[in-house]
């Protein structure tokens, strides 16, 4: 025997993951419970790739750099980026309204940088209203 089960969302459920057990009852005294794992990742309109930008491996004397695409189904400004400093650093936030935007981050080691791996958050803040600011990850390995 087999079933299908749909499961949907609230439209106004909120950005983010979502991870539940659903249990289904039956009258089998064999198995009167089934758990199911639901799961899904709510995004919001404003988006960006790649979701992890790795930069590679980078020389103490050289530098490195990648681009983000921000993508929104309407156009909106890039207000503010977050995260520069440390030898990372960011474009200049784009005052234009546009559905999608680039935003280029690089990275140069300073004097007496630490080596090895480097995780590095940037935040960008739009104008649109009712749309979080959005997280670009970027990742890259120092050598001597």
């Amino acid at each position: 025997m087999s079933y299908a089960l749909s499961v949907s969302l609230k439209p106004d459920a909120p950005i983010g993951a979502i991870r539940d057990e659903l249990r289904l009852f039956s009258n089998d005294a064999e198995s009167p419970s089934i758990p199911i794992m639901v799961s899904a990742v709510i995004r919001g309109d404003l988006t960006a790739a790649p979701s992890v930008l790795s930069l590679g491996q980078v020389h103490s004397s050289a530098g490195a750099q990648g681009r983000f695409i921000v993508r929104a189904s309407r156009p909106f400004a890039i207000r503010s980026i977050e995260g520069a400093g440390d030898g990372f650093l960011t474009s200049a936030p784009d005052p234009a309204r546009q559905s999608t935007h680039v935003v280029t981050v690089a990275y140069k080691p300073e004097d007496g940088a630490n080596l090895g791996d480097i995780r590095r958050v940037f935040r960008v803040h739009t104008d649109l209203p009712d749309e979080p600011a959005v997280d670009l990850t970027a990742t890259l390995h120092v050598v001597p």
